[in-house]
């Protein structure tokens, strides 16, 4: 209840703050938000070694802390690696077509990258130890963090870093808050031992590299979009698309990432004690999933008719489009994305050639479309119909495991 709760006090303040946002930053603010979050985004992916997806299997709340020390080891080094990177060579990193548009914004990609990084491993622990009050806290204050910093510079005019800096602090407010009740994961990290945590590392750094290979293409495939539009599309296109996903999917995502993590809690256990529970589970969670979508894609279909007016502003009229367009893409993600968690069933291998196809899918149109000059509300709506379709396929995929662990012996 108080997860529900703290989720539906985030999704109307995201929703009553947008059409003030939109008054106060322009599209190509929100464009230029969408290049440094992608690039983040594909930074994450890899700046853990995807320890903690690990984390809620391991067997002891030592093995789980070793896993959380390894990754944010991990963490830094790379973190470090991309401010050295950055300070000595920004010119030549930022050469690449339509990545201009950052300019100076790029320098603050390690701050980011250290606190998402971070979070990720904090959010792990939580999910063991099913601790969901927990995680629900964090999520509102990141929220109204970002509500406050970001009004604050849009009315100082501080254009796209008032959007970054909200985005960053928040994450570390978020952190601020999992530290607080971290009790039995400072006591772990105490008691570590380098015999522990090699005993850890050994057993668990296959399956870290294999999740981390799985994470960059399904990372990939997610921010290729914003990465490609800056190649054929100006920055308030960008800025469209970024702000469609933002009024969309973060929203949404509040109340199937709840349901998500309850899921993938409640399936390390039953994976290995009831696993026909498991089936009933995931299909009983699809269907409340299925229910939830329905209104939400009619909102969406309904987009040219309401946004240019909600937003205020004529910049906003064509984003209308581009939200109707991303339909079928947010009926595949409500539905499916939340419960996809082949990792579970140690099939790591299937979501990583899953991701490998999307991401050489969308590469493909999104190259083709940007060529050839086609508008990018056509290239959103084939793009998101391409989703849909994987999304059918990752749902096959995990029914298919759940199907034969449930299926007798023969004798």
């Amino acid at each position: 209840m108080v997860v529900a709760k703290a989720n539906a006090l985030v999704q109307g303040l995201v929703l009553a703050t947008t059409p003030m946002l939109t008054r106060l930053y322009s599209p190509a603010d929100f464009g230029v938000v969408a290049l440094f979050s992608s690039s983040l985004n594909l930074l994450l992916a890899f700046s853990t070694w995807r320890f903690e997806w690990s984390i809620p299997n391991t067997k002891s709340k030592g093995q789980a802390a070793s896993l959380i020390f390894l990754g944010f080891l991990v963490l830094s080094g790379i973190s470090t690696t991309l401010l050295m990177l950055l300070m000595f060579f920004d010119s030549k990193l930022t050469l690449w077509e339509g990545f201009e548009a950052l300019g100076a914004f790029i320098i603050l990609l390690p701050f980011a990258l250290i606190g998402g990084g971070f979070h990720q491993l904090m959010h792990a622990w939580y999910i063991r130890e099913t601790q969901l009050t927990a995680v629900a806290r964090s999520k509102v204050t990141q929220r109204l963090g970002a509500t406050v910093i970001n009004l604050a510079g849009g009315l100082a005019n501080l254009g796209a870093l008032g959007l970054i800096s909200g985005a960053i602090a928040s994450v570390w407010l978020g952190i601020g808050v999992l530290l607080q009740q971290a009790k039995g994961l400072k006591e772990s990290l105490l008691n570590l031992s380098y015999k522990r945590i090699q005993i850890s590392f050994l057993r668990f750094w296959q399956e870290s590299t294999l999740s981390t290979g799985v994470a960059i293409a399904n990372a990939a495939s997610l921010t290729a979009v914003p990465v490609l539009l800056a190649q054929y599309y100006s920055a308030t296109e960008i800025g469209w698309y970024a702000l469609m996903n933002r009024l969309a999917l973060t929203p949404v995502s509040l109340f199937t990432t709840a349901i998500g993590q309850s899921f993938w809690s409640e399936a390390a256990i039953l994976v290995k004690q009831d696993r026909l529970s498991l089936r009933y589970l995931y299909l009983k969670s699809t269907k409340t999933l299925s229910l939830l979508a329905i209104p939400i894609t009619i909102v969406c279909l309904l987009g040219p008719f309401f946004v240019g007016r909600l937003f205020g502003s004529e910049d906003w009229q064509p984003a209308g489009l581009v939200l109707a367009a991303l339909a079928p893409m947010l009926l595949g993600q409500v539905i499916v994305s939340p419960l996809s968690h082949l990792v579970v069933h140690r099939k790591q291998h299937w979501q990583f050639i899953w991701d490998v196809c999307r991401l050489i899918m969308i590469i493909s149109i999104a190259t083709l479309f940007g060529r050839m000059g086609i508008k990018i509300e056509s290239l959103v709506l084939t793009l998101s119909i391409i989703n849909l379709g994987m999304y059918g396929l990752i749902f096959y995929l995990n029914l298919l495991c759940l199907n034969n662990e449930n299926r007798p012996e023969a004798t």
